[in-house]
């Protein structure tokens, strides 16, 4: 073979090579800029996520609807109960959304009315049976902070009876309040307390404890 033969046969050979190196080079070029380009895109798309969280109003779109409950105290004017809605979290058990209504109950009310326990009563316990009775095991700070007389203490157990039997308060359970059983430090009612109401049996919500007018001024 000539050197002129040779000679050209070796640069068709570069030529090959710098053209395949060429090739890749592009390819490679192609798939950075398209990578780039993805990435873009998806930050875009995150920022924008992003902005429309931080400018959207708080509860907006919640995750699931809270009902107002109907939290039952007394009227500073009157010897009736008015209720006075509350936003509750509630759970999917009747017996915890029970549990954490009574803890807004005694906390006392936010508005103009006036509480019906003193804010120092502890919950002891709490069962519900499957008849719908409630048992309610009182601490006894209930006694030593509430004023003994009728009107009192049949507020506080018509307050506890009416917020209690609440439908909004059903689980996912099924679970329906229908009465409740007052214990107080484990054991039933003695007559020192309460003195003037009879809670031996369980006690149903009184429609008589509630009026229209008093509803409308719970609201104000």
């Amino acid at each position: 073979m000539s050197d002129d033969t040779q000679n050209t046969a070796v640069r068709k050979g570069l030529y090959t090579i710098w053209a395949f190196i060429t090739l890749i080079l592009i390819f490679t070029l192609v798939l950075m800029v398209i990578e780039l380009a993805q990435t873009r895109n998806d930050n875009r798309s995150t920022n924008f996520s992003t902005t429309k969280n931080q400018h959207s109003p708080i509860g907006a779109v919640p995750d699931f609807q809270t009902p107002d409950i109907n939290l039952y105290f007394s009227h500073p004017e009157m010897v009736l109960l008015t209720p006075e809605p509350r936003r509750i979290e509630l759970t999917d058990s009747t017996i915890q959304n029970c549990k954490r209504t009574m803890e807004a109950l005694i906390h006392g009310p936010i508005k103009h009315l006036v509480p019906v326990m003193p804010s120092s009563t502890h919950i002891r316990g709490m069962f519900l049976l499957d008849n719908g009775e409630l048992i309610i095991d009182f601490s006894r700070e209930l006694e030593a902070g509430h004023i003994k007389s009728t009107s009192t203490e049949w507020l506080w157990i018509q307050s506890v009876a009416h917020t209690m039997t609440q439908d909004a308060l059903i689980g996912s359970d099924g679970n329906h309040v229908r009465s409740i059983r007052f214990l107080f430090e484990g054991a039933p009612a003695q007559s020192s307390f309460p003195q003037h109401v009879d809670v031996s049996d369980p006690v149903m919500p009184a429609p008589s404890a509630i009026s229209s007018v008093v509803e409308s001024l719970g609201n104000v």
